[in-house]
């Protein structure tokens, strides 16, 4: 409503909440999704701010979309790959497996950037246009794009130790050949929505794929507890970070 001052105080609620949000799961070693906390964080501030004709329904219309095409992408991809590559993989040795993975796994974490990576550019442009640091532009500047992409990947080296165990071991047990198919799979499913257009979540994305890749598993032991606390956490991310987001927003207006 032009009111910059109270628009970036709303920004700034809709960050933290996703901050709690994510450090909660963190704390219980579960991996929950960035973009749909974000996308949910930021509805619930605008709507502590009377702004309902601001939160556009199309938009909301293709994140659900996404929901729903990243889980099924993700588990097609997965379980694809590690059938139809089983038998040529099994005869390669642990050694030629693993650096097949590292590559595999380094097409995953480039495509986490192309969508992830630019849903926060955005934001970072937008804080940086409220609090008046750059010009509205459709140009985003090459400072926004390193910051995002070093804390990204700070994020990612010192990221939780928690979700790391309960996804690559506690989840699914896989074999070097299930999880190169899992890598492969997720890397290709968000390479053909990123063309075209659609955000989704990598972590939904990459877990139904390692998902899908175990259980190619000749003995597939899969967690469903772990499994049904994710998906429950998925479920709960659009109320609790909206909800929080909205709150936060009442008080900072308030006080600040």
């Amino acid at each position: 409503g032009g009111d910059r001052q109270a628009a970036l105080i709303a920004l700034s609620a809709a960050m933290a909440s996703i901050i709690l949000f994510a450090v909660a799961a963190w704390r219980f070693g579960i991996p929950t999704s960035e973009s749909h906390a974000l996308i949910a964080a930021l509805s619930g501030a605008a709507l502590a701010l009377g702004n309902l004709g601001g939160i556009n329904r199309g938009a909301w219309g293709k994140v659900l979309a996404g929901l729903g095409i990243s889980i099924a992408c993700g588990y097609l991809l997965g379980w694809l790959p590690a059938r139809l590559l089983a038998a040529p993989l099994k005869r390669l040795g642990d050694e030629t497996l693993s650096r097949m993975q590292v590559l595999a796994a380094a097409g995953m974490a480039f495509m986490h950037g192309a969508q992830d990576g630019q849903k926060f550019i955005g934001i970072f442009l937008l804080g940086s246009v409220l609090s008046g640091v750059t010009q509205e532009s459709s140009t985003v500047p090459l400072w926004i794009m390193v910051i995002c992409a070093v804390v990204m990947g700070l994020g990612t080296a010192l990221g939780g130790k928690k979700i790391i165990e309960s996804v690559g071991e506690n989840m699914v047990s896989l074999h070097k050949s299930q999880g190169f198919g899992s890598d492969l799979g997720a890397a290709a499913a968000l390479f053909i929505l990123t063309l075209m257009g659609i955000p989704v979540s990598t972590t939904h994305t990459k877990t139904t794929a390692i998902m899908g890749a175990g259980f190619m598993g000749e003995k597939a032991k899969i967690n469903k507890k772990i499994i049904a606390s994710m998906f429950l956490a998925w479920v709960i991310t659009f109320p609790f970070c909206g909800g929080i987001a909205f709150i936060i927003t009442k008080i900072a207006i308030r006080f600040l």
